[in-house]
């Protein structure tokens, strides 16, 4: 017969002991999280003190565990800026922390070169603008093109590209990389808006509702913003075409001629109309402009627009707004 030994008193008491020790200490760590303040615990990825347990529970989302390096990989990023705007790059500089390939593309800000863009009405005459607000515009659409064009010069076959006011502050709630995004985007797809404001909350919100990661473009009702958008080789090459853009023999990248209908020489418009039925949506925002708005120097009466839309997706993933004022 098999014997199984018994435990003396004095192991058995030292075992007790030991359980009773580590109860205790599981008790101390469970109850100091408990009433630690929220700005005590450090999240992972630069989570900041960025989740709120409402907002999770909305969206159903779950912290991914990985970092913003790994979470843009392979896609080369490229922000427009103007050269004088000193604390605009520094704010980019440090959004764009981790990833590892971007490239500042020099804003148009030379008002004479828009002299380029044939803008056409409905009827097919050129637009002739004086209004400086207007060669403004049509400056901005001319400084997202060049960035267009800087990255089909570099070869890419697929390069997002932002404003220079934006964060990646959802990040640690992506679902997907965005190298994942666009392996999952519709097959041809040519372009995905990254980030959108929208006039209507309706519109805002049923996006945000969907399960799939893309809407076709104006699915549901206008979303505004260039701010953060992915395109690919075709829909770089698709832009060049439909745009009918001409560089430089000298520079790819300087435009010497284009033509524009005039509802499209916003620079959303001129991106994301041109593409369709080629143009997607992401459901997920992966861009948010910055909560505390720098002073636009394009659009100053859509400045209370572009923090009531990043307040709105704060909230909606549970993100801190205390610093949008």
């Amino acid at each position: 017969d098999i014997v199984i030994p018994q435990a003396s008193w004095r192991q058995r008491l030292g075992t007790a002991i030991a359980r009773c020790v580590v109860i205790a200490l599981i008790t101390v760590v469970v109850t100091a999280c408990l009433l630690a303040s929220p700005g005590m615990l450090k999240k992972p990825a630069d989570f900041l003190k960025l989740l709120n347990p409402e907002g999770l529970l909305e969206t159903g989302l779950k912290p991914n565990g990985r970092s913003l390096s790994d979470l843009t990989y392979g896609v080369p990023f490229f922000w427009v800026s103007m050269k004088e705007s000193a604390p605009r790059q520094a704010f980019m500089k440090k959004s764009l922390r981790g990833v590892v390939s971007n490239y500042m593309v020099e804003a148009v800000t030379d008002l004479s070169r828009v002299s380029v863009v044939t803008v056409l009405n409905e009827t097919g005459h050129r637009v002739e603008y004086t209004e400086r607000k207007d060669k403004v515009i049509l400056a901005c659409t001319l400084s997202h093109l060049k960035a267009m064009l800087t990255a089909r010069k570099m070869g890419f076959d697929l390069a997002a590209f932002l404003e220079d006011d934006v964060n990646f502050d959802t990040h640690p709630l992506w679902k997907l990389s965005l190298r994942e995004l666009a392996e999952a985007a519709p097959r041809g797809w040519k372009g995905i808006q990254l980030g959108f404001g929208a006039k209507r909350a309706d519109v805002r919100n049923k996006i945000w509702r969907q399960p799939e990661p893309f809407i076709r473009f104006n699915q549901f009702g206008y979303t505004a913003g260039a701010y953060g958008y992915m395109l690919s080789r075709a829909g770089m090459d698709a832009l060049v075409e439909r745009l009918k853009i001409e560089v430089s023999p000298d520079d790819p990248t300087e435009i010497i001629s284009m033509t524009l209908p005039e509802q499209l020489r916003a620079a959303d418009h001129a991106l994301y109309f041109s593409l369709l039925p080629d143009m997607y949506t992401s459901t997920m925002m992966y861009v948010l402009h910055q909560c505390r708005q720098f002073q636009s120097t394009l659009h100053r009466e859509h400045e209370a627009r572009h923090k009531r839309d990043s307040v709105a997706a704060r909230e909606h993933y549970g993100l801190d707004t205390g610093a949008c004022g």
